[in-house]
């Protein structure tokens, strides 16, 4: 049974289908916690330099202490939104049909009819290249507005097969 069965159209069947890129989501916790470990190396560079002074030294534990909490909320922060994206991401899935592009969410599936498909783009960042994932956005005339599959592996295939579905 497909994740779309129950919004397909009679004889409209599943073609193409994918999640969002496992290796997407490694690379933005691996970003993250480069970041908040840069962050936390820096701080304690700055506690470094001033750290022979003696008035300094009676303020270096609040320093640090102010500092850690610091690093502690940017990485909880940080963290919070990383567990959103991969939650999402758990509920969220793309389908190509003869006929249409679909997007599956928790709670609803949207779909563009390849008929009223305008336009057809890619993009990707500087990690989306090197590891191979990226957006794709499906941009119709009608009242589907644009569907937008985020974060699939091979963004270039889906780019292919849409467009030369829709002509």
């Amino acid at each position: 049974m497909s994740r779309f069965d129950k919004v397909l159209r009679p004889g409209e069947t599943v073609r193409k289908s994918a999640g969002v890129s496992t290796v997407s989501l490694i690379a933005g916790f691996v970003v993250v916690a480069v970041v908040v470990f840069a962050y936390w190396l820096a701080m304690q560079y700055l506690l470094s330099l001033g750290s022979d002074s003696q008035v300094n030294s009676a303020i270096r534990p609040f320093s640090e202490l102010i500092m850690n909490i610091l690093t502690a909320i940017l990485a909880v922060a940080c963290l919070w939104q990383m567990l959103l994206i991969a939650i999402r991401s758990m509920f969220t899935f793309y389908g190509l049909t003869e006929s249409r592009v679909l997007k599956r969410s928790l709670l609803r599936v949207r779909g563009a009819d390849l008929a009223h498909v305008q336009d057809v783009e890619v993009s990707q960042g500087l990690l989306g290249k090197l590891l191979g994932y990226g957006d794709v956005m499906v941009r119709t005339a009608s009242t589907d507005g644009t569907v937008v599959l985020r974060r699939v592996d091979n963004p270039h295939d889906w780019f292919r097969e849409i467009d030369g579905r829709r002509r």
